[in-house]
């Protein structure tokens, strides 16, 4: 829901669009890296590890948003 520059973007919960109801959405994608030093070796190997990806968002108040990002965090079913 960019009103200056940037591209046209939606945010979707569960087949729901909730960009109107978002002013900020701030998506943070990280992997592990884990160093391997060995005794007698003058190099350090690293590790590639578990990916993860979490996201914050802010905006107004709004019950039904409120009850969808609930339901996708305590239901069952997986939330694309």
């Amino acid at each position: 829901m960019g009103f200056t520059h940037g591209s046209g973007a939606f945010f979707s919960l569960g087949g729901t669009d909730v960009s109107q109801y978002l002013t900020e959405v701030d998506p943070n994608f990280e992997r592990a890296l884990v160093e391997l030093r060995h005794l007698g070796q003058q190099y350090v190997s690293r590790l590639v590890g578990q990916r993860m990806a979490s996201f914050r968002n802010s905006g107004d108040f709004d019950p039904a948003l409120d009850n969808a990002v609930y339901t996708a965090w305590n239901g069952n079913a997986a939330v694309a």
